[in-house]
């Protein structure tokens, strides 16, 4: 029997981070560290969340990443990404939008979310967002808003 709780998909998204995390421990043992919580009576760990963000851009491919982030720093794409997250993934259903542009430009913008991954395409005109894109689109769209947020209140 399946477990279909609310809170199955929530573990399996958690094992999966989990998993992520032990693959970017194992390329930077040096990071073992860091993976784990601080303790009391301890001093931190040297290097901390920088030692972590330098790991992760030297172990990268950044020209790929750069591809995945700049395809998201348009406002139209993110919209593109929410409509096919709430319901729409059609072309036609996306053209119909208002604010998505002209037919061509549409075309454009969902052609670089798929080159980068955040956006797959199947038959007929269909988009989707995979679950992989969708837990990586949580992760850093809440690190920027809380970064976003902690620089208005600054």
């Amino acid at each position: 029997m399946t477990d279909v709780s609310p809170n199955a998909d929530l573990s399996r998204r958690l094992e999966i981070l989990e998993d992520r995390v032990s693959q970017l421990v194992e390329r930077c043992p040096t990071l073992a560290a860091d993976a784990a919580p601080e303790r009391k009576n301890s001093s931190p760990v040297e290097g901390g969340p920088r030692a972590v963000t330098a790991a992760i851009l030297s172990s990268t491919d950044l020209d790929f990443l750069g591809t995945r982030l700049s395809a998201l720093a348009h406002p139209v794409r993110l919209r593109l990404v929410l409509a096919c997250l709430e319901h729409a993934s059609k072309t036609s259903e996306l053209k119909a939008l208002s604010g998505m542009g002209t037919t061509g430009q549409i075309y454009h913008h969902l052609r670089q979310l798929v080159h980068a991954g955040w956006l797959s395409s199947s038959h007929r005109g269909q988009y989707e967002v995979s679950s992989a894109a969708v837990d990586a689109l949580a992760a850093l769209l809440s690190a920027l808003t809380e970064v976003t947020d902690l620089n208005r209140s600054g």
